[in-house]
């Protein structure tokens, strides 16, 4: 019996010590309330419940990997994820922080742009080398939201020895976090809606023109800069939409952000406004993805 329980006990410690190395760390950021993440985070995981992976057809040559945003993997993701799969494409989506241990909501207010964007990379670059190598995907679209758009415009750095990944699609990326790449050569398409301020501190703090004193250029300069330099950059613009387009009508949300206090940005878009950026969405894909 004794020997029993101190098997018992042995494997407990072993599986506390390894749940407990997986979950991330964070500190405060220099100035700020927000946390940075210190130390690893979860890595991709095809046997994660948080990983979904859908197959249109058998031998499909062509797969989108899709990006969340700052809140997790939610359900205006999951309707630009249903887009892919109605142009016949196989499609992988994940929930980086559900992957963590993390609740989105608490990550959306709670950590750094940055940390979020961490914490996606580190499963977007697993799903990379765990769907391409050595498979039968030729055609590869990266799709992703907010902290995510960063997240899919960053990634080619870090997989340059993926030639199957045909297209960028960038919805919203923010001007904090990663800085972006300064040669980039895969075709890559940003979107944005005219209204978006999200995480700005006034109606007229645009995210594509939003700078700040770490940053070089905003999201508007460096788009103007790639085309200067025939770099194959293109930015796309929606009137009457704010953040994230399938968030329901634009509508002004107001968020408690941890030493900001509260803020308020417009989320969603018009019915017109969303109809024109998923038929832009299967226009490039169609011209792009062969």
């Amino acid at each position: 019996m004794f020997i029993k329980l101190k098997w018992i006990f042995c494997i407990t410690l072993i599986l506390c010590n390894k749940f407990a190395f997986a979950v991330p760390e964070f500190r405060k950021a220099p100035g700020f309330e927000l946390l940075l993440l210190v130390g690893p985070s979860a890595e991709f995981s095809n046997s994660s419940k948080w990983v979904n992976y859908a197959k249109n057809q058998e031998n499909n040559s062509k797969l989108m990997i899709y990006a969340h945003g700052g809140a997790g993997l939610i359900e205006a993701d999951k309707l630009r994820v249903s887009l892919f799969k109605n142009m016949g494409f196989d499609t992988l989506a994940f929930d980086a922080f559900a992957m963590n241990e993390l609740d989105g909501t608490w990550v959306n207010r709670n950590l750094t742009d940055r940390a979020k964007q961490d914490l996606i990379m580190n499963i977007m670059i697993g799903a990379i080398d765990a769907m391409l190598k050595n498979s039968k995907y030729t055609d590869v679209v990266l799709y992703g939201q907010s902290n995510g758009a960063t997240v899919v415009i960053n990634a080619f750095k870090k997989k340059e020895n993926f030639p199957q990944i045909k297209l960028i699609l960038s919805e919203g990326p923010p001007p904090s976090g990663y800085a972006l790449p300064f040669d980039i050569q895969i075709p890559t398409f940003i979107f944005f809606g005219e209204k978006d301020n999200w995480g700005g501190t006034s109606e007229n703090d645009l995210m594509w023109k939003r700078k700040y004193p770490w940053q070089q250029v905003s999201i508007m300069e460096w788009v103007d800069l790639q085309s200067t330099n025939g770099k194959p950059v293109k930015m796309i613009f929606y009137p009457n939409s704010g953040h994230s387009f399938h968030s329901g009508k634009l509508t002004p949300v107001s968020r408690n952000m941890a030493g900001m206090g509260v803020i308020t940005g417009y989320l969603g878009a018009n019915d017109k406004d969303r109809r024109q950026y998923e038929d832009d969405i299967k226009r490039i894909v169609v011209e792009y993805v062969k």
